[in-house]
């Protein structure tokens, strides 16, 4: 072991049970309730260490993610073991589980709340994410858009409130003790409205592409979704009025069309032929979503 690696423990995978190996990430089953998680984004031992942090800031802070227990060393990259959370995933069943797509919205904004309750500057800068996307979207929609665009953006107020990045059915587990947010390897941190404008993201285009594994029409597909969405922005916003829910909800469709112009933020330095691909998809929608919505919002009081 390097010497940049002193005091980290080296796992050999070899014979563990693989848990998953998706797209990014490989999971191991390490025993005892625990499980190995290495990927892209624990390459480096800095990484490694950034992920772990934050497993442990959102674990002291909310108790509804997995407890973190080291940084190992796997092969030639690292990974952080973590607290096995069995139960059943939100997104695995087209009524999630034994929940109402209503019920698993709400879910999901009580889970958005109790995770916006820990702060942390942990990971990724999502302010700066997000204007490096309103960056590289100006030259594709016209110019007094794109200078309203980058006034909301930049706008919004800067928060330290430690993000997840990737709050979605499929990160949601249910079981005995309640509701459980897995998968902290996309942390960062800022203000919730980015965190907000990327699980709409995920659940207009995510829950939709299932219809065929969840044998539904196009038309049930959407209308999920828009269910879905709907509960959790009404739990996330509990007590709020209609109209101080609709100001910020259109702020958050404005971001999440952005982000579904690339694919969603951590897709954003894939190759240009991917973003092209979604680019194409969306750009369309965005520019339709601009003439209409930007009048509407200049500014965010959340």
């Amino acid at each position: 072991m390097s010497a940049s690696c002193a005091g980290v423990r080296k796992v050999d995978t070899t014979g563990l049970a693989l848990v998953c190996d998706h797209l990014d990430m490989t999971v191991w089953d390490a025993g005892d309730g625990r499980i190995i998680r290495a990927g892209d984004r624990t390459r480096s031992l800095e990484d490694a260490r950034v992920v772990f942090d934050a497993y442990d800031t959102a674990h002291r802070a909310t108790g509804i993610t997995p407890r973190p227990y080291e940084v190992v060393q796997v092969g030639d990259r690292f990974g952080v073991v973590v607290e096995w959370v069995c139960g059943f995933s939100l997104g695995a069943h087209p009524k999630f589980g034994s929940y109402t797509a209503s019920e698993a919205g709400e879910a999901l904004g009580e889970i958005a709340q109790l995770m916006h309750r820990a702060h942390a500057r942990k990971g990724c800068d999502m302010r700066a994410v997000f204007i490096t996307m309103e960056q590289r979207i100006a030259p594709h929609v016209p110019d007094d858009q794109a200078q309203c665009l980058g006034e909301l953006i930049r706008g919004i107020p800067v928060r330290d409130t430690l993000l997840h990045g990737d709050i979605h059915p499929g990160n949601v587990i249910v079981n005995r003790s309640g509701l459980r947010l897995i998968d902290m390897d996309t942390v960062g941190f800022g203000h919730p409205v980015f965190e907000l404008a990327c699980m709409n993201a995920f659940i207009f285009r995510g829950v939709p592409v299932k219809i065929e594994e969840f044998d539904m029409t196009p038309e049930e597909g959407v209308a999920a979704a828009r269910v879905l969405w709907e509960a959790a922005l009404r739990r996330y916003f509990s007590g709020w009025d209609e109209d101080e829910i609709s100001t910020a909800s259109v702020c958050i469709e404005i971001l999440a069309r952005l982000t579904r112009c690339f694919g969603g933020p951590k897709y954003l330095e894939a190759g240009d032929r991917f973003v092209d691909h979604w680019m194409q998809q969306n750009i369309g929608g965005f520019r339709a979503l601009l003439r209409e919505a930007l009048p509407q919002v200049d500014r965010l009081d959340f």
